[in-house]
C-alpha cells in the first residue's frame, strides 16, 4: 500500500511539469507554423510571428522549448533585416542575439548566436575588429562545435581577401525548422550594441511590480477577469522587452500568484539595487463607460479622481484610507519626484502612441500624480501603470489578449529607452 501511495504521490508531483512541457510545444508548435507560412518576400507578419516566440520564451525560461524559442526570435528579426535592410530590425538581432549568449551561456545555441553576430557585424556595420572577437570566440570556446570550422573558414576569408559578399543567414542554414543544431557549450561573451543606453548615465536594473496577487485578486471585470492576473501577464512580457531590447536587469516582485504587501515589494526593489521601479495595475469604475490609459507618479493627488484611485489601491493592500502625511513625510525623504514625473511621461507617451497605432479607440487619461503607498519606499524613480480599465467590456477583452499585452508591454520599453537617452543627453550637458 505505501508502494502505491508514493507512486499516486509522485505522479501528482510529475503531471504538472509533463503539462507544463506539452503546453510549451504546443505553443511553440504554432509559433513555428506561423514561421514556416510567411511570405518570405513580403514584409508582412514577421512581428506577429517573432511575438508568438516571444511569448513562449517569456512563459517557459529555462527550459529546452523556451530556450529554442529565444534564439528563433532572433532569427526572425535577422531574416526581417535580410528583407528590409532597417536598422531597426538590425539592433534587435543584435540585442536578442546576446540576450541568449548571456541568459544561456552553456547552450548548444549559444555560438550559433556568435556566428550571427559575426555575419551582421560584417554585413551592414563592416566592422571587423567585432566580428573578429565574436568569431575567435568560438574557436577558444567551441574547439569540437559544427561553428568553430566556419568561423575558421570566414577569419581566413576576411584576412586573406576573398572580397565576395557574405550573408548574413549561413548556407546551410535549414528552412525547415527555427531552429535545430546539437552541439558543445560554455561561452560568455557581451557584444555591446551600437548604442550604449547604460554608458553615461546608470540604469541598469528595472523592478517591475505585477499588482495585487495572491489573497488580493485587485479589481475583477464584468467576465471575471481579475487585475492580479492581467498584471502578472504583462509584466513578465515587459521584463522580456526590457531584458532583450534594452539588455536590461529585470526583476518582479512576484512570479506567481502568491500574496506580498506593499512593504515586501518595497524592500525587494531596494534590495535588487533598482534603478527604476513600475508597477503595473489595471484601473477600475464603478462605471462600465470608464475607459483609458494613465500612467501615475508619486506626489499630492491633483484632483478627486486620483485620490479616490489611490485610496482604493491603498485600502486593498491592507493601508489606512488616509496614509497623505506618512507619504508625504516619506517622500521628502527620498526626493525622486522630479525623475519619477520624468519617466512617468516618457513612458505614457510612448505607450498611448503604440496603443494609438494598433487599436482605436485609445482614450488618453494623461500623466498624473498620487499618493500610491507601493511606491512610497522606493529609492529610484518610480511610476504605476494603470494599462487599461477591466471594468470596462470592451478594454477587459483588450487586456486579456496576448497581443493587446505585448503591445502595452513594448510600449512600456519604448518609453524606458526614451527616458534613459533622455538623461543621457542631460547628464552630457551638465
Amino acid at each position: 500500500m505505501k508502494q502505491i501511495a508514493y507512486l499516486i504521490v509522485g505522479l501528482f508531483l510529475i503531471y504538472p511539469c509533463f503539462a507544463q512541457s506539452q503546453d510549451a510545444l504546443g505553443e511553440y508548435a504554432l509559433a513555428q507554423k506561423c514561421y514556416h507560412t510567411l511570405d518570405k518576400t513580403s514584409t508582412q507578419g514577421w512581428d506577429r510571428c517573432a511575438r508568438k516566440f516571444e511569448e513562449v520564451a517569456s512563459q517557459y525560461p529555462n527550459t529546452e522549448t523556451g530556450t529554442k524559442a529565444l534564439f528563433s526570435v532572433a532569427k526572425i528579426y535577422q531574416e526581417k533585416f535580410d528583407l528590409t535592410h532597417n536598422d531597426e530590425e538590425l539592433q534587435k538581432a543584435f540585442n536578442t542575439y546576446n540576450s541568449f549568449i548571456k541568459e544561456y551561456p552553456n547552450h548548444s545555441l549559444a555560438d550559433d548566436s556568435l556566428y550571427h553576430i559575426a555575419l551582421l557585424r560584417l554585413q551592414k556595420e563592416k566592422e571587423k575588429e567585432k566580428a573578429e572577437k565574436a568569431l575567435n570566440a568560438i574557436l577558444a570556446k567551441y574547439p569540437k562545435g559544427d561553428m568553430a570550422l566556419k568561423a575558421q573558414e570566414l577569419l581566413q576569408k576576411m584576412n586573406g581577401g576573398g572580397g565576395e559578399v557574405i550573408s548574413a543567414i549561413p548556407s546551410n542554414a535549414e528552412d525547415s525548422d527555427v531552429p535545430t543544431t546539437e552541439k558543445e557549450p560554455t561561452i560568455t561573451l557581451k557584444e555591446e550594441p551600437k548604442k550604449d543606453l547604460n554608458r553615461d548615465v546608470v540604469v541598469r536594473t528595472v523592478v517591475i511590480d505585477p499588482g495585487h496577487g495572491g489573497d488580493d485578486p485587485g479589481a475583477i471585470g464584468t467576465r471575471g477577469t481579475r487585475e492580479a492576473d492581467v498584471a502578472l501577464q504583462i509584466s513578465r512580457k515587459l521584463a522580456f522587452k526590457l531584458k532583450n531590447d534594452l539588455r536590461l536587469n529585470t526583476y518582479l516582485t512576484r512570479t506567481t500568484n502568491r500574496t506580498r504587501n506593499l512593504e515586501q515589494r518595497n524592500l525587494f526593489a531596494n534590495k535588487r539595487g533598482a534603478d527604476l521601479f513600475i508597477s503595473i495595475h489595471a484601473n477600475a469604475s464603478e462605471s462600465e463607460n470608464a475607459k483609458g490609459v494613465q500612467t501615475f507618479y508619486l506626489n499630492n493627488a491633483t484632483n478627486e479622481a486620483s485620490k479616490r484611485l489611490a485610496n482604493r489601491e491603498n485600502k486593498a493592500n491592507g493601508k489606512p484610507k488616509d496614509l497623505s502625511q506618512q507619504i508625504l513625510s516619506t517622500m521628502l525623504q527620498n526626493a525622486n519626484t522630479e525623475e519619477s514625473r520624468d519617466l512617468a511621461r516618457a513612458v505614457h507617451k510612448s505607450l498611448v502612441d503604440r496603443l494609438k497605432g494598433n487599436y482605436k479607440p485609445v482614450k488618453d487619461l494623461k500623466v498624473d500624480s498620487a499618493l500610491f503607498y507601493v511606491l512610497v519606499g522606493s529609492k529610484s524613480p518610480s511610476i504605476l501603470v494603470e494599462t487599461s480599465f477591466i471594468t470596462n467590456p470592451s478594454e477587459e477583452k483588450r487586456l486579456k489578449d496576448s497581443n493587446y499585452q505585448w503591445t502595452i508591454a513594448d510600449g512600456i520599453a519604448r518609453g524606458v529607452k526614451n527616458y534613459i537617452e533622455s538623461r543621457t543627453k542631460l547628464a552630457s550637458s551638465l
